[in-house]
């Protein structure tokens, strides 16, 4: 018995710490495992897939680098192949908000749409030149354009990575630069400002562009205004977890942001995911900086990647990761996400375990819901929170290990809960 409670006890200060679940979601998570075969999770193989979005639906778009296309996944790990021999190694992919895929076809130096309902491709903009031009459609030109990202109104945004500038695609296909200019490490208006080969774009909900600027180890934010700025990293080529300038970064090569413009990023040569919150703290959340790398399974810094190059987050706050070189998809499970950090320790559970009663303790009460969810992310139950001290029947469940999401007005806070 005491065994049992020395267990549970290391248990709980692990998942405390570092609560993230790395997990296989889609293909044979192996060097040598690759190839082009549509199937169902690990039965599936890719052949270095690069990039990875998600749609409205839940369905996740894959540049699978290797095979020159473009694959689907639906949201219970189906996989099947979208377009085919479609470019020359995509390294990018986004979905717009009607269901049109954009994807990077780096090596034509092209930007390509696929129309909704459609499987075939044609140039957005870009010459197939190697070049640096603004100009409408096959007029303009870019030079190995990486990182792909689409807004609500439909304008694409691309790191134009080897003339390091981020450049926008209107919809009527008009391409113009909107940051950057020469090779540097500046901060500034426009193109007064520079970056050293941009690798990856997202929009947060206000629309500011934020940057995986790889060769100069940060993030950079480019504001509505136009202005660029550092957001994390302070140059060093590292892994050092902080706050604005203590942080260090390692070739960030992709990001994605969740609904409470939480940054998460992939830092491609130390095989880690990483996080930066709103204040500008840098955390790693999965993976073991090794010499290396590999594809193993586990908890936050237990488990490891393999050169890992995409990432999206879903909107339950699962992370699914392009781990490149074990031609893979991942998924990471159980991130805490909230506008204030501080609001995880007003908010506590008893008894953890659990057998019919789980009861939530909110230091300062505020309207609130809970959601239960499996660890793969369905839905088990919905309740609201009445009171300080709200009793939550959990009799229904079976033994096993749940995540509970607790929504305000001031965050979201998910917590690991065990059914005994």
């Amino acid at each position: 018995m005491k065994n049992t409670i020395k267990l549970l006890v290391l248990f709980f200060y692990s998942i405390s710490i570092s609560a993230q679940t790395v997990t296989t979601f889609a293909g044979g998570c192996s060097e040598v495992y690759h190839g082009l075969v549509d199937a169902t999770g690990t039965a599936a193989r890719f052949y270095y897939p690069r990039a990875i979005t998600i749609d409205t639906h839940g369905t996740f778009y894959v540049a699978d680098s290797g095979n020159n296309c473009i694959r689907k996944i639906s949201p219970t790990g189906v996989v099947t192949t979208l377009a085919g021999s479609v470019s020359n190694q995509p390294f990018g992919v986004a979905v717009d908000t009607t269901g049109n895929v954009y994807i990077s076809d780096t090596f034509n130096n092209r930007i390509l749409k696929i129309n909704l309902g459609s499987n075939v491709a044609h140039t957005l903009a870009g010459s197939g030149t190697a070049g640096n031009a603004d100009g409408i459609g096959s007029a303009a030109e870019f030079n190995t354009p990486k990182g792909i990202a689409v807004d609500v109104n439909g304008n694409v945004y691309v790191a134009d990575s080897y003339n390091s500038r981020i450049r926008k695609i209107d919809a009527n296909g008009v391409v113009t630069t909107i940051a950057g200019s020469s090779q540097g490490n500046s901060n500034g208006f426009g193109t007064s400002a520079q970056f050293a080969m941009p690798c990856g774009v997202a929009l947060d909900s206000a629309g500011n562009i934020f940057v995986a600027d790889r060769n100069n180890n940060q993030i950079k934010k480019i504001g509505t205004d136009g202005m660029v700025s550092t957001y994390a990293g302070n140059g060093t080529l590292g892994n050092t977890d902080g706050i604005g300038p203590n942080a260090s970064l390692y070739n960030p090569i992709s990001l994605t942001i969740d609904s409470n413009n939480v940054i998460y990023f992939v830092s491609q040569n130390g095989n880690l995911i990483r996080r930066v919150t709103p204040d500008g703290e840098v955390t790693t959340i999965a993976g073991f900086e090794g010499t290396w790398g590999g594809c193993t399974n586990g908890i936050g810094t237990n488990a490891q990647f393999l050169h890992p190059e995409g990432l999206v987050i879903n909107s339950i706050w699962n992370i699914y990761v392009a781990d490149t070189g074990s031609h893979t998809i991942r998924k990471i499970t159980n991130l805490l996400s909230t506008n204030d950090y501080k609001l995880d320790d007003k908010i506590n559970l008893s008894p953890n375990p659990a057998s019919d009663i789980i009861t939530i303790r909110m230091d300062d009460f505020i309207d609130a819901t809970t959601t239960i969810l499996d660890m793969n992310g369905r839905v088990l139950q919905n309740n609201l929170i009445s009171d300080k001290n709200t009793s939550i029947d959990i009799s229904n469940l079976s033994k096993g290990f749940y995540l509970i999401q607790i929504t305000t007005e001031k965050g979201v806070v998910s917590k690991k809960i065990m059914k005994k």
